[in-house]
């Protein structure tokens, strides 16, 4: 079912100009409180899914994920990645799940693109958007999601690296 409906905000996205150097401190001020609202609308949203635990097989989407993308890494023949990039990395996940593999997970509802591309901000807070990739997932996804995202941010030139960090705070 799709439920339509004009939601009034901007993409969050957008408003990560004022993360930059020298941009409105006031504007700033308004993206660290809806940062702050990303992260107590995750936190309830993973309480209404309900928190579960699951054992250490429900990592596997998870690893096929990453092992999609690193495929496509390699596709792209960047000179700055080793050429078995793929090979080196799947092989250390694997032995990191081969520690934990006695060991249960917590296992919640996760959106899958919980970045700010799917987020509205408004004056009114956030709005959350777009859950076609809704499914059961390790608790950290949507977390780990948004804070690469912020990684990612904070490589920018243009980029205050404290005022992403700081974001980082608000979110978590």
């Amino acid at each position: 079912t799709y439920v339509m409906e004009f939601i009034n905000g901007i993409q969050l996205t957008d408003e990560f100009k004022y993360a930059r150097y020298l941009s409105s401190r006031k504007r700033y001020n308004s993206l660290k409180n809806h940062m702050f609202l990303c992260g107590r609308w995750l936190k309830h949203f993973q309480q209404i899914t309900g928190i579960k635990r699951g054992d250490s097989a429900s990592l596997y989407g998870i690893l096929d994920r990453c092992e999609s993308r690193l495929q496509l890494i390699e596709k792209a023949s960047d000179p700055r990645c080793p050429k078995d990039i793929k090979r080196k990395v799947m092989t250390f996940i694997q032995e990191q799940l081969n520690h934990i593999s006695d060991h249960d997970g917590l296992l919640c509802g996760r959106h899958s693109d919980f970045t700010p591309f799917n987020i509205l901000s408004g004056d009114d807070g956030i709005t959350v958007i777009d859950f076609l990739g809704y499914g059961i997932d390790a608790l950290p996804v949507d977390l780990t999601k948004l804070l690469v995202y912020l990684k990612d941010e904070s490589l920018s030139f243009t980029c205050s690296k404290k005022r992403i960090e700081t974001l980082e705070e608000c979110f978590l």
